[in-house]
This record gives structure tokens, C-alpha cells and sequence, in this order.
């Protein structure tokens, strides 16, 4: 976890972007997730097979860090126990990824049938146990839901802040060691999450389980086109907020929803400028978590892929290179980056 007294020095070391640009990749990993093709449970056509040709994305997977699996996808219909023995955790511990899970039995619990969802995790967290499957995140999707000046007119703060806790305690017995964080979905300003985080901290620390970390879904054209208020810079004063403030990692999910919708190029372009564009403004995450939940990327590899074929694992494997160039200081270097972070829609 960053400290204040890193996030100080950096400072007093940063010289220009390159400089603050160096410090932001030391410490920022690459998390990555399956598409679910714009539907709850999906998956891309090529999910399954690019297990049985790990080479395929060979040169993607040393930048992956940590690969993420939504909890929605774990039933053994869909994911039997031979595929995790045989070829998803060899992949893993081949390439030392960790896995994070993406559930959301902790959103909306206490609103009619939801506690089933909480029901079905709990057992396919146990099966993974069984079958020796080590887990080392798990992030509650929406679990503070979409906020509007502190609250939520479908389902009170005081609810969530409840199922929060109840729920980590229920996987935090059977993965003690999973880092738990929350995923939230960016609709306003950041700073009107504040106040939220701060009071799931609170309830986090009440069962003595700390709220490790947090990852923004902010799609491209939010902060590019300042929709609602949202900037660059507020995302970034945000994430001072959460790890200097309350010592909480802050992540941010390189995504499109335009280019989800148009074509794989377009998602790809995007994803790359989410990330060049957040370092562009000084943002320094310990994460940038690659993810789609629209149509595109039609499918995940191979990452050489060339021409206008733009799998995820190229996405990746260039993210990766992005990530190195940052650390470099060599990836903003002319003054254009700035405009294609800040372009506004016509009126």
C-alpha cells in the first residue's frame, strides 16, 4: 500500500510529467477481465480455447498481475472443477497471477430474493477452496450503488452499509487472506463519494477487516468530456483523497462505453488514452484494471494480433507497454495528448 510519506516524496522529487510519471508506474499493477459481451454471465466465444493455447497470449500475460473472474460465471455448469485444475490455475501459477473475484452478493442484499446471490457465492467460494484455488481479492461490485449527493433513492446508505460488513465477513472465513475492496461506478463527481467510502471504512473496521481497496469503472468519454462535472483532476484529487486520507488503493478501470459499442479498434484506442491520459494529469493508481461489459472486444486473443484486429490481449500487451513507457517518462512527450484527453462534445 502507498504510504503518505511515498506520496510526499514523489512529490518532492517530481520534476514535470516524466518525473511523476516514473513514480506512478513503480507501483501500478495491470489487472485484467474477460468481457462479459454486454450480459450478465457472459463470456467471450474464445474464452475456454485460449486456455488450451496459452501461448496465444503469452506475451499479454507477463503484464497481467492479477486476473479477475466475475462470481456470476463461477457455477460449475459454466466453469466445471477439470477446467480450474487442468488449465486455469496451472495458467495462473505458470505466469504467478493472482486471482481476484468480481461478486456482488454484498449489492442490494436485503432487497427481496438478493440474499440468494450472497447464497451461491459463499458455495462456489467453499468449492474453490476445495479445489485448492488460491484467492487473493475480492471486490464487491456496486455495493455502495450509484451515488447522487451521499445516497441512493432505490436503496438507503444505512442498507449498504450493513450488507458490506455481513457479507465480508461470510468470504473473509473462507479466504481470510483475500483482500477485499469495492468497485463503483462513476455517474458524478468523485468527491461525492467520499463520505460513502469513509463510513464503509468505518463499518470495515468495526468486524476488523480492513476495506483495502476501491476501483473506479469511469468510461473514457465521462472525464474527456467533462459529462456531469467529472475531470481529470477531481478523479485524481479522489484518489489523493482515498490513499492519503483513508489509506485505501485506488484503481481505475481503463474502459469504453462508446468504443464498447462501436468496434474493437475503438475500445482498444480508448482503453490506451483512459491510461495515458490519467498519468497525462498526474494520477497515480496502484492499479489500471482492463474491462469491458459492451460488445467489443468481440474476443481476447491472440495479442499479436495485427492490422484491424484488436483482441483484449492486444489491448493488454499494449497497455503493458504503455505502462512501461510511463515509467520511463517517454510516453507524453509533445503537447496533443492533451486535447484528446479534453475534447468536448458539440452542442
Amino acid at each position: 500500500m502507498k504510504t503518505i510519506i511515498t506520496k510526499t516524496i514523489a512529490l518532492l522529487l517530481a520534476s514535470g510529467l516524466a518525473m511523476s510519471a516514473h513514480n506512478s508506474a513503480a507501483a501500478t499493477e495491470l489487472w485484467y477481465e474477460d468481457n462479459n459481451m454486454g450480459k450478465a454471465g457472459g463470456i467471450p466465444a474464445d474464452f475456454f480455447d485460449k486456455f488450451d493455447k496459452p501461448e496465444s497470449f503469452a506475451k499479454a500475460s507477463q503484464y497481467i498481475k492479477v486476473y479477475m473472474l466475475s462470481g456470476i460465471i463461477l457455477k460449475e455448469k459454466a466453469m466445471d472443477n477439470t477446467f480450474f485444475k487442468r488449465k486455469f490455475i496451472p495458467y495462473l501459477k505458470k505466469n504467478n497471477i493472482k486471482l481476484a473475484l468480481n461478486m456482488g452478493g454484498a449489492t442490494w442484499t436485503q432487497l427481496g430474493n438478493r440474499i440468494n446471490v450472497a447464497k451461491y457465492e459463499v458455495n462456489q467460494l467453499q468449492r474453490l477452496k476445495r479445489l485448492g484455488v488460491e484467492v487473493s481479492y475480492i471486490g464487491l461490485q456496486s455495493a455502495l450503488g450509484t451515488l447522487a449527493h451521499g445516497t441512493d433513492a432505490d436503496y438507503p446508505m444505512e442498507k449498504r452499509l450493513q450488507d458490506i460488513p455481513a457479507y465480508a465477513k461470510l468470504v473473509h472465513e473462507i479466504y481470510p487472506q483475500a483482500q477485499i475492496g469495492i468497485i463503483v461506478g462513476l455517474t458524478s463527481d468523485p468527491k461525492e463519494y467520499r463520505e460513502a467510502f469513509r463510513k464503509a471504512q468505518k463499518a470495515m473496521d468495526n468486524i476488523g477487516i480492513p476495506l483495502a481497496y476501491m476501483h473506479l469503472d469511469m468510461p473514457f468519454h465521462i472525464p474527456k468530456t467533462k459529462m456531469r462535472g467529472v475531470t481529470w483532476q477531481n478523479i485524481r484529487d479522489f484518489e489523493t483523497y482515498l490513499e492519503n486520507e483513508l489509506g485505501i488503493n485506488f484503481g481505475i478501470i481503463t474502459t469504453s462505453y462508446f468504443g464498447g459499442h462501436h468496434s474493437d479498434k475503438e475500445f482498444h484506442d480508448d482503453a490506451i488514452d483512459s491510461m495515458r491520459c490519467y498519468a497525462g494529469f498526474g494520477g497515480t493508481p496502484s492499479v489500471y484494471f482492463l474491462g469491458s461489459w459492451f460488445a467489443h472486444p468481440t474476443a481476447t486473443v491472440p495479442d499479436n494480433a495485427t492490422g484491424d484486429n484488436y483482441p483484449a490481449m492486444r489491448t493488454m500487451l499494449d497497455l503493458g507497454k504503455e505502462l512501461e513507457k510511463i515509467d520511463q517518462g517517454t510516453l507524453l512527450t509533445g503537447s496533443s495528448w492533451h486535447s484528446t484527453c479534453t475534447a468536448y462534445k458539440p452542442d
